[in-house]
């Protein structure tokens, strides 16, 4: 990288910064994000007879799997939830201490069962929900790469015990944040909700081969949507039993969303070029 390449990279990262407050306020007033996860829903109904078959090859293990991993965490958590909830909100203390239990196990549910038992099945969603979009032309070429399902190894890799330290850090990490009476909860439902958006769009950043950096560059670009789409996900998800199947319209909510957002950044280059040739006749 050129030394003016260098400058241009580094002006563009510090105006991102000053103008972030300003995006991310502008996106939470126009309310786009909130309402990917509802079109995700009449998508899925339009198009049930592509998606329903993808959705019902795991449902009944995933329901299963659900209730008993989201009943497990819940007795887990709830009496140290209510014992710290009570002494730091009084009366409130318990019900603060139930809610706050949802809003962990929700999240620790739907992390583990996202990452490491429906990752494919929510994959193929996407991938169809952009071929039915009419952006096939970056699936397939996204595809290229791997021509093959990956291989059982690479799966149990996936789960080597590095990976896991690095989840049982974070989880740890979140829940210790959310301990934090008021202050802590609310810190927590923002950045689960921009880490659910963040983890919605990683297949579209996977098939465009998109490297670290223009990754973060492109969450603090739509930080606001992030954040809106992330709790329309939460709250659906986080409904009994129809949390299951809201996890898999909310991934066509989010195939939509991926590409309702390049054609916006595809047209906005578009004139900028068109812009920086037009020279008015003097």
């Amino acid at each position: 990288m050129s030394s003016v390449e260098w400058a241009n990279a580094v002006r563009a990262r510090i105006n991102q910064q000053i103008t972030r407050p300003v995006h991310v306020t502008a996106q939470l007033l126009t309310l786009n994000g909130l309402l990917y996860p509802f079109k995700g829903i009449l998508f899925f109904i339009d198009n049930y007879q592509q998606l329903l078959p993808i959705m019902l090859s795991v449902l009944i293990p995933q329901l299963l799997l659900h209730v008993y991993v989201y009943f497990i965490l819940f007795w887990a958590l709830l009496p140290l939830n209510m014992a710290i909830c009570t002494l730091s909100c009084g009366p409130l203390g318990v019900q603060f201490g139930i809610c706050q239990t949802i809003q962990q196990c929700s999240w620790i549910t739907n992390h583990v069962y996202k990452t490491y038992f429906i990752k494919g099945k929510l994959n193929k969603i996407f991938d169809t929900t952009l071929c039915l979009n009419g952006c096939d032309r970056i699936v397939i070429p996204g595809k290229l790469k791997r021509l093959v399902p990956q291989t059982l190894g690479a799966q149990i890799m996936e789960l080597n015990p590095i990976n896991l330290t690095i989840f049982l850090i974070q989880t740890t990490y979140t829940c210790i944040i959310s301990f934090i009476p008021i202050i802590g909860s609310i810190s927590m439902f923002y950045n689960q909700s921009v880490f659910t958006g963040e983890q919605s769009q990683k297949r579209m950043w996977q098939l465009t081969r998109q490297r670290p950096r223009q990754v973060r560059y492109k969450i603090k670009e739509i930080e606001g949507d992030l954040f809106l789409f992330g709790v329309a996900c939460q709250v659906l998800e986080s409904i009994p039993l129809l949390g299951a199947l809201f996890c898999f319209t909310d991934h066509v909510g989010a195939a939509l969303f991926a590409c309702d957002h390049r054609e916006e950044t595809g047209a906005a280059g578009r004139n900028n070029v068109a812009a920086a040739h037009f020279s008015p006749v003097q």
